[in-house]
């Protein structure tokens, strides 16, 4: 779990548009610790993805397609 938030956090300043958590069967997770630690690389994938949002914002890039009309 530790090395792949290293790996997601090691993604900032990368124009990220998308993430994916692929083979979570909940059923078979009674526990809900992978529940858990999927919510937290989630978190972490949001977070990339809006720093690169906000960090366009802040260079005048435009944020959206109405602002390339």
């Amino acid at each position: 779990m530790r090395e792949m938030k290293q790996i997601l956090r090691s993604f900032r300043g990368v124009d990220i548009i998308g993430g994916d958590v692929v083979c979570f069967v909940p059923h078979l997770d009674p526990s809900q610790v992978t529940a858990l630690h999927i919510s937290s690389i989630m978190h972490d994938i949001v977070t990339v993805m809006a720093g690169g949002v906000a960090r366009k914002n802040w260079t005048g890039a435009p944020a959206s397609i109405e602002a390339l009309k």
